[in-house]
């Protein structure tokens, strides 16, 4: 606070000076100016951080009110209780929340007691089906294995055997028979259209050597040529000496 009583201008001027004004402006604390009455003005007042109108106002800046400290005080107090007794009403609700929601042991055991045997019958019941199940498969199984046995498949095949061979005996005889008669039949066929029984009745064939060549007229052959007489018993290289129409 920088103050003084009032008086006449020759004793205000100090702070008027230039000096004044500057250590008043690097002052590092901030600078209340009360000089003089409300009608004195000064350039201190100026450079200050607040200007009093007299030394007691400056006295009244610089120092808290204490009513409005307990009116401040009160107003904070209020808004704590209520928010102390907001929080406390939440945590009240969740606690009541929780506690619902909690289930005691005694009412757990006695919820799982009942449980048990609807737990017993429903296992009971499950194991049964399932021995039941399994001792159709293997039934299924079994009858399925015996159906294809291998010693099943073996009689079933013997007794097949037994029952087509007669028939098949009978079929290959049958069948024996007429491929005799046609090889037969086919035998005579070829005997009468073979070469040999014509040679057989006194005819013969020519052929001309050394290549072979069938002769079947008197004009494929000349003087001196080599040829193969053939019988039906054997055969007999000639020379032609002679050719007669």
């Amino acid at each position: 606070i920088l103050a003084r009583g009032g008086g006449s201008l020759e004793d205000l001027w100090p702070f008027n000076e230039e000096i004044v004004a500057r250590a008043i402006e690097y002052c590092p604390v901030p600078v209340v100016s009360g000089i003089g009455h409300e009608t004195d003005f000064t350039i201190a007042d100026l450079v200050a951080d607040v200007r009093a109108a007299t030394p007691t106002a400056a006295a009244e800046a610089v120092s808290p009110d204490s009513e409005h400290l307990l009116r401040m005080l009160a107003s904070q107090q209020s808004a704590l209780t209520r928010a102390m007794l907001q929080m406390l009403e939440q945590r009240s609700y969740q606690l009541d929340q929780l506690t619902a929601q909690l289930i005691r042991p005694e009412h757990r055991i006695e919820a799982v007691c009942n449980l048990l045997p609807q737990l017993y019958s429903r296992l009971k019941s499950g194991v049964r089906k399932k021995l039941d199940h399994a001792r159709l498969r293997g039934f299924t199984a079994h009858h399925s294995l015996q159906k294809h046995a291998p010693s099943a498949k073996i009689r079933a095949m013997k007794n097949r055997c037994s029952r087509l061979y007669p028939a098949m005996e009978t079929q290959i005889r049958s069948d024996l028979g007429r491929r005799r008669v046609k090889l037969a039949k086919l035998t005579g066929e070829l005997e009468t259209a073979s070469p040999l029984a014509t040679l057989a009745r006194g005819y013969t064939l020519v052929n001309k050597l050394p290549g072979g060549e069938l002769v079947g007229s008197a004009t494929q052959l000349q003087k001196n040529d080599k040829i193969r007489v053939r019988f039906r018993d054997g055969s007999a290289d000639c020379l032609v000496e002679d050719i007669k129409p």
